[in-house]
């Protein structure tokens, strides 16, 4: 239950063989992101709140592997969750919205699983994958995002289940 605002860098961070529990933090308008994971890092990241953070609400690179659980990761200038490296771990029942680019942002050769995350409002994908990501991509909400509610580039490799997209009728 920390609050941790406009730090150098990141709010939290997590390094080397690091697993600790975060839970029901506040990290705003870090110069970074929110909460970070690097190296071999992994632990618990539960009901924290990652919002106006320069890049990324969740961070997570290297060869970490946490779970990320019931987060809300909003209105962050890049993305609200984003997966770099040969990181992995799960994400699972977080709320990713409004922010500039993609709710989820899964890249390089990263491999989370992610499961019953909602990313809806996001300026760019609700989930995206890039380069040669991979991983598992189920039961998922994603709706009105700007451009794609799931994007797969051409080189990326997850695997899809019983996700959906619903776009929201305004009157």
């Amino acid at each position: 239950q920390n609050i941790c605002i406009g730090n150098g860098i990141h709010g939290i961070g997590v390094n080397g063989q690091a697993r600790p529990t975060l839970e029901g933090n506040t990290c705003r308008e870090n110069k970074d992101s929110g909460i970070a994971y690097f190296d071999n890092s992994a632990g618990v990241a539960r009901q924290n709140t990652c919002f106006s953070n320069e890049h990324y609400g969740i961070y997570v690179g290297g060869q970490a592997r946490p779970t990320l659980e019931g987060n809300t990761c909003r209105e962050n200038k890049w993305s609200g969750i984003a997966y770099f490296g040969n990181s992995a771990g799960v994400a699972r029942q977080n709320t990713c919205f409004g922010n500039e680019h993609h709710g989820i942002y899964v890249g390089d050769q990263a491999q989370p699983t992610l499961e019953g995350n909602t990313c809806r409002e996001n300026k760019d994908s609700g989930i995206a994958y890039f380069e040669n990501s991979a991983g598992v991509a189920r039961q998922n909400i994603c709706a009105d995002n700007a451009i794609n509610d799931i994007y797969v580039a051409p080189t990326a490799q997850p695997i899809l289940k019983d996700n959906r997209v619903v776009k929201i009728r305004r009157w």
